[in-house]
């Protein structure tokens, strides 16, 4: 028997919220992306099998300090570059709070 359910606005997007037993039928679960399609003026869900997320690189301190060393020289050469006046609307350009 189908459910009748309301559809909301949520930040700008419509929401549809389902009860885990239908979640359940198509195999879907809390932050599952199961395949919509548009057939019929009805929509249908499928089970999508997706290739699991790539993980995220971890670099080692040595090389996120690698390169380091160069620091003090880039620093010289555009030490007066913070030296000058507000061009704009930079944050904390002259304002005192």
């Amino acid at each position: 028997m189908p459910r009748i359910v309301k559809v909301r606005m949520r930040e700008g997007a419509r929401v549809i919220n389902l009860r885990s037993a239908s979640l359940d039928g198509v195999g879907a679960d809390v932050r599952t992306s199961p395949a919509l399609e548009v057939r019929g003026g009805g929509i249908t869900a499928t089970p999508a099998h997706e290739s699991p997320p790539e993980t995220r690189r971890r670099y080692t301190l040595a090389e996120l300090l690698d390169g380091a060393q160069h620091l003090p020289d880039l620093y010289t050469e555009v030490a007066g570059a913070l030296d000058a006046p507000a061009a704009s609307d930079e944050i904390g350009a002259g304002v005192v709070r």
